[in-house]
């Protein structure tokens, strides 16, 4: 799982603080190169403008916290691989 982010969003410090510690979930910062440049390869700078987080898991791109929430619930209790 990826999740983009950036300072001072309040949604994207609220989905943070949700990941459990066991699931590896690779964090990206937008408003830095590394964070820009993977968004921009998977082609998501377009969604980034229009709302972050965005959490990318397999082939599905989930954005808002409560859709995101749901996504990182349901894998976490295994019902989502």
């Amino acid at each position: 799982m990826t999740l983009f982010t950036k300072k001072g969003c309040k949604k994207c410090s609220y989905i943070k603080k949700q990941i459990p510690s066991h699931l590896n979930v690779k964090t990206y910062d937008v408003q830095t190169a590394e964070g820009l440049a993977e968004l921009a390869y998977l082609e998501l700078v377009p969604t980034a403008e229009k709302a972050l987080p965005i959490l990318v898991h397999g082939e599905k791109i989930i954005t808002g916290a409560i859709n995101i929430n749901r996504e990182i619930l349901r894998y976490s209790l295994g019902a989502s691989v």
